[in-house]
């Protein structure tokens, strides 16, 4: 059985966490893939005085987000993906699917690492 670990930077809602949350596990479960957790935090110091997704949004916008904020979610996952995935096309279908739970136009990037 193969696990898999996703780390997903978006920029959101804190609002609209739980709703997120709830299409990361159906988007999982979609691929046959077991849930062995979800962990997010919010930053909330900026630190680097760059962050491509407040600049995206400000580029977007003309404004800096006065809601959204930017969230680092870890997923924990493992299985078999359906269709016979393996390797970096397994990888990226865990991402894509993932990314498509976030709210619609969403900035977001990240990536899945997969270990046999």
């Amino acid at each position: 059985m193969a696990s898999f670990t996703t780390h997903l930077t978006a920029l959101l809602d804190a609002s609209r966490w739980e709703a997120v949350e709830n299409q990361m596990h159906a988007a999982l479960a979609d691929l046959g893939l077991w849930n062995d957790g979800i962990d997010v935090r919010i930053q909330r110091n900026y630190c680097e005085e760059d962050n491509m997704l407040l600049d995206q949004h400000m580029s977007l916008h003309e404004q800096a987000p006065t809601i959204e904020e930017i969230h680092i979610i870890r997923v924990r996952s493992s299985g078999e993906p359906k269709g016979g995935l393996v390797g970096v096309e397994a990888d990226r279908a865990i991402t894509k699917a993932l990314a498509d739970a976030l709210p619609e136009g969403a900035g977001w990037y990240g990536t899945t690492v997969g270990a046999s």
